[in-house]
């Protein structure tokens, strides 16, 4: 009887280790730095089955490859890493090309909205780097001896004290929630900041106590000494970094607003949102 619920036991844990909602930081875009300096990227990169994809064009400018061609034609990619070696991508296709040899990733390149990503652990030989992975933050820090980081390529940090507020608000109204709602509730604060109506600052949109006030638990005792769990980091920062699946919502509740029907954007996880 023991080894049959030790069985069964193994069973449950593998069922939700597998569960989407358990499958780390796949939604959340990841940013990366080179040596210290956060690298401007119109793209940001992707989780995918464990493998960190990078758009291409903006790992090797960050790392002073500046010569890249790209063929829209035949979904070709050119990258001269150095004077002398040309590494050559197709997207859809595992197999690429540095000069004459092959050279196999472990998975197809993807182009998505135009950009072609590749896994960054893989580029680390080819282009002399190491990296380090913040688990938390969904960062990438590339370390490359001697080299600076073209100053036009400089991204401006995000405030790390307004993203510790946003990820403390979010673990109090999201807690127990799928990622998409700890995405949306950050967006509703942010969305916030943005309109006239509402405060400035994510700080004071949370603690706003006019007609306007959303965030009750903000007001209790305790709340400014939260530590959020990985997950609100995680979805603040994918709100912080433009990642927005509630449109211009403004309001949410956990039950229906009495006349506010006709402003209902989306219902997500029992979680109602308005504009």
């Amino acid at each position: 009887m023991r080894n049959k619920w030790r069985i069964i036991a193994f069973i449950i844990i593998c069922v939700w280790l597998c569960l989407p909602g358990t499958v780390f930081a796949e939604d959340i875009p990841v940013t990366m730095d080179v040596n210290g300096q956060e690298v401007e990227m119109d793209t940001l990169g992707f989780i995918e089955n464990g493998r960190t994809m990078m758009p291409i064009r903006f790992l090797t400018q960050a790392l002073g490859v500046a010569d890249i061609e790209w063929d829209p034609d035949q979904n070709i990619a050119l990258v001269h890493l150095a004077e002398d070696m040309l590494l050559t991508l197709v997207a859809g296709d595992n197999r690429a090309l540095i000069n004459e040899e092959e050279f196999l990733f472990s998975r197809e390149i993807p182009v998505i909205d135009g950009r072609m990503f590749v896994p960054i652990s893989e580029m680390k030989a080819l282009l002399d780097f190491s990296i380090a992975y913040h688990a938390r933050d969904v960062h990438i820090s590339i370390e490359k001896e001697g080299f600076l980081l073209n100053p036009s390529m400089y991204a401006e940090p995000k405030d790390r004290e307004e993203w510790l507020w946003l990820a403390r608000i979010v673990e109090v109204e999201a807690r127990g929630l799928p990622m998409e709602n700890k995405i949306a509730v950050a967006n509703v604060v942010l969305n916030r900041v943005r309109d006239m109506r509402f405060p400035s600052t994510v700080f004071d949109v949370i603690f706003d106590v006019d007609v306007h006030q959303q965030f009750p638990p903000a007001h209790k005792v305790g709340f400014s000494e939260i530590l959020p769990s990985d997950d609100s980091y995680r979805g603040a920062k994918a709100a912080l970094y433009g990642v927005n699946n509630i449109d211009n919502c403004l309001f949410f509740n956990n039950r229906p607003f009495a006349g506010l029907s006709d402003r209902l954007y989306k219902v997500m996880n029992g979680e109602y949102f308005y504009y």
